[in-house]
């Protein structure tokens, strides 16, 4: 996705700077510069998964790294075309939040329940992303969240789970 949005990107400000003159070595610059805004953003959104608010995540670091790059290329004293930069910003902006939102849904596709009698009924909740660990299960899988229910799990014979599932982050 990020290369995608990469290539839109460059067109989109190719084509609004190629009607006025400028010089092609700036256009370069420029959209070398906008070419690598998508994986940068994505990479910071990455490591903000655990957000509540992901489209505002996503809005508040597009905003800041295009800030920046602007920031940077001003005082480089590289000419860009601002009408260029905003015919790309909402390219960009929807191209993120929707980056976000898919990084979202894919963490949370790596749910399991721990086994309880009221298991199903958090699956069928969950969707059928979500898994079950029965207590056999247990030391083979890999979850980013487990789920459990604190009067059924905090016994004996699951605490060496839970001690796992505790320790991994």
């Amino acid at each position: 996705m990020c290369f995608l949005t990469s290539v839109v990107l460059v067109l989109t400000y190719v084509a609004v700077v190629s009607r006025a003159p400028m010089h092609w070595i700036a256009i370069l610059v420029v959209a070398a510069c906008i070419a690598v805004l998508p994986f940068v953003i994505v990479s910071i959104l990455s490591a903000l998964r655990e957000q509540d608010m992901p489209i505002t995540a996503a809005t508040v670091t597009t905003g800041v790294v295009l800030s920046s790059m602007i920031a940077i290329l001003s005082a480089a004293r590289i000419p860009m075309s601002y009408l260029g930069l905003l015919f790309c910003a909402p390219v960009l902006l929807v191209a993120m939040t929707l980056a976000t939102l898919r990084m979202q849904r894919g963490f949370l596709g790596r749910t399991a329940v721990l086994e309880f009698a009221g298991a199903a009924a958090v699956k069928r909740e969950l969707g059928k992303s979500c898994s079950i660990i029965h207590l056999s299960d247990a030391p083979n899988w890999d979850f980013d969240r487990v789920l459990i229910d604190v009067p059924s799990h905090h016994t004996p014979e699951w605490s060496g789970i839970l001690i796992k599932c505790y320790a991994r982050k």
